[in-house]
């Protein structure tokens, strides 16, 4: 059968085309598979589409047209009528398909299921066509170095309109865009997922930023310093982070429209009431990460973690009161202060600061907090 094209469904074809073959244009998978479903939706006349790929951290089904929640619940519903994968076995066989074809001899039996008459038949999913591309396979093993990629397309009423023959045409002209799309996304996310293990792995506090300036992932080290201060101090140091992600940002966006080489890095000082930090956001290379190149934000502190109690004890040969006492002269509080903080007298904080500052052997305040932390970090005592 001869596959005839419209002016309009031919436009119709060349933007589902573009859409597939164009997963880098998009920030994020369902900016893309929302792009692809509607495209798809558009071109085949369905009522409702539906984009599945396995990808980490993200909703393995997507829909503009069934709320998340009912379509997440498609997997379990068709596991209890396809225990054995022949199902899912038969569509990757195939790569296009109608539900009569994966179904064949079965179809009767399966309109007597509870998947068929709990799940599809609410859904409305009547008339069903799918098309399904397996990734490239792993150089190392041979087997696909990822799961599926699958679209299915459906008509909301039991009779009248239906795919027939021409919809399942019009999979078979998208099926090779489906699975360089999906080609290039999994290997985009390959690359991705590997910088990010990099950045995790370093003792470095290191933020991802999208091109918007939104907090797209920090790592262990960045979330410890910003754990490390009281809650308060910890919205000055996160604040001060989003500030140099939007302002190079803003300045990035610039550099584009002009064709002005990229933003240099942006750098700052922010400073809580403990420590001072140096923060630096640098664009990253977009060959990585798509269109939308994010930001990367380091964050160091420039003064030292003060040691515990039991550390200035063992370092100093101090007592446990001595110790208190030397942490809080490296914050320069005062005698005053320091018998407020401790609830002893004047007197007795007096005598303390005196001892400490003969056991560290130092002779100023201003000198105690170098002194600890020069001697090596520790967690500070509550």
């Amino acid at each position: 059968m001869t596959l005839s094209l419209s002016t309009d469904d031919q436009r119709k074809l060349a933007r589902a085309l573009r859409s597939l073959l164009s997963p880098l244009e998009h920030a994020t998978l369902d900016s893309w598979r929302h792009d692809v479903t509607v495209t798809l939706r558009d071109l085949l006349d369905a009522d409702h589409s539906t984009f599945q790929m396995d990808v980490p951290w993200e909703a393995l089904l997507y829909s503009p047209d069934i709320d998340t929640e009912t379509v997440s619940k498609y997997p379990g519903w068709l596991e209890k009528v396809d225990a054995d994968g022949d199902i899912e076995q038969k569509q990757r066989r195939l790569g296009v398909w109608s539900r009569k074809m994966l179904w064949y001899p079965r179809t009767k039996a399966l309109y007597r299921t509870a998947y068929y008459n709990e799940f599809v038949v609410p859904l409305r999913a009547f008339d069903a066509v799918g098309v399904c591309v397996v990734p490239e396979r792993s150089s190392a093993t041979g087997a696909p170095a990822h799961p599926p990629a699958n679209l299915y397309c459906h008509h909301a009423q039991r009779t009248g309109r239906r795919f027939g023959r021409r919809g399942l045409q019009l999979l078979h002209l998208l099926k090779p865009a489906l699975e360089a799309g999906a080609n290039t996304f999994y290997a985009f996310h390959r690359r991705r997922a590997e910088f990010i293990r990099v950045i995790d792995s370093l003792q470095e506090g290191v933020l991802l930023f999208s091109e918007a300036g939104h907090l797209v992932h920090p790592n262990r080290a960045a979330v410890d310093l910003l754990e490390q201060e009281p809650e308060d101090e910890a919205a000055v140091l996160s604040a001060g982070i989003s500030e140099a992600a939007r302002s190079l940002c803003h300045s990035a966006a610039a550099s584009r429209k002009s064709d002005e080489q990229p933003s240099p890095p942006a750098a700052r000082k922010v400073s809580t009431r403990r420590h001072r930090y140096r923060v630096t956001a640098c664009c990253l290379d977009p060959t990585n990460f798509g269109d939308h190149a994010p930001i990367m934000v380091s964050v160091v502190r420039l003064t030292g973690e003060l040691p515990s109690v039991d550390t200035l004890r063992r370092r100093y040969a101090l007592t446990s009161q001595e110790a208190r006492v030397a942490l809080l002269l490296a914050k320069r509080l005062s005698n005053a202060e320091i018998a407020e903080v401790l609830s002893v007298s004047l007197h007795t904080a007096r005598h303390h600061t005196e001892q400490a500052f003969v056991k560290l052997g130092l002779h100023r305040r201003g000198d105690v907090h170098a002194a600890l932390t020069r001697a090596g970090p520790g967690a500070e005592p509550s």
